[in-house]
């Protein structure tokens, strides 16, 4: 007859030995160990920009934001930064509430200072007249890029611009390319307006001898127009007269 029952050969004949349960004392210094690891695994996998010699001020507009540095938190505006290369300040990013701004803006104010701006509330005047709801703006300063009443580019700002090329054919590719000259008031509006496309045209053939394909650029002069802060002073002034490489995002 048939067991009913079934049984597997070699089976142990003895009940394992059971752990002895964790004191109390020992599983909380067992969870906060745990705890511990965990806190320096997240630690660990945050990232900073590698320090370097670009000094960044990093603003937002109309109100402060969280920043982050390829997606990790690095704290909130205003903060100041120095980080080894323009493809770092490309990686600084922000938000508000979840909100991504309208415009970021990567201003030159030397080869080796920048400003950072997030604007959350609308574009500046310059990508609206574009029709950009969007964009990623490199404003370079003209007393960064050019002499005075010059449209040569400077040598010591070559290394910036080769960044530039570099950041657009590697994080950039395929997108169109504004290339924007402006002025102040201070002049004939005709005058102003050759130099800015000028201006404009040195920085265009500049991006394309570095492989920055010539369908993707469209150049613009505005002279005065579209101004970023009020000509009325001579900073407001200083700010006005720039080069920008316009990106819609």
């Amino acid at each position: 007859m048939r067991s009913r029952f079934l049984y597997r050969k070699n089976s142990p004949t003895t009940e394992p030995a059971r752990r002895a349960p964790i004191p109390h004392t020992g599983r909380a210094l067992f969870w906060c160990a745990v705890a511990a690891a965990v806190v320096a695994g997240c630690a660990a996998q945050k990232l900073t920009p590698p320090p370097g010699d670009l000094a960044v001020q990093v603003t937002a507009a109309p109100y402060d934001a969280d920043v982050t540095y390829k997606g990790s938190p690095l704290g909130r505006t205003p903060m100041s930064l120095s980080v080894a290369s323009v493809a770092d300040v490309v990686a600084l990013d922000a938000q508000v509430a979840g909100r991504l701004p309208v415009e970021k803006r990567v201003r030159f104010e030397t080869p080796t200072q920048i400003a950072l701006s997030f604007r959350f509330d609308h574009p500046s005047a310059s990508v609206a007249a574009l029709g950009l709801a969007r964009a990623v703006v490199f404003d370079y300063s003209n007393s960064a890029t050019f002499d005075f009443d010059r449209a040569d580019l400077k040598p010591e700002f070559s290394p910036v611009l080769a960044s530039e090329a570099d950041i657009l054919n590697t994080y950039f590719p395929g997108i169109d390319v504004f290339v924007c000259g402006y002025t102040d008031s201070v002049g004939a509006p005709a005058y102003n307006l050759e130099l800015s496309l000028k201006r404009a045209q040195a920085v265009s053939d500049f991006l394309r001898g570095h492989q920055v394909a010539k369908e993707r650029m469209r150049i613009q002069g505005f002279g005065a127009d579209y101004p970023v802060e009020s000509n009325g002073t001579k900073e407001g002034r200083a700010l006005n007269r720039r080069t920008e490489v316009l990106l819609p995002q």
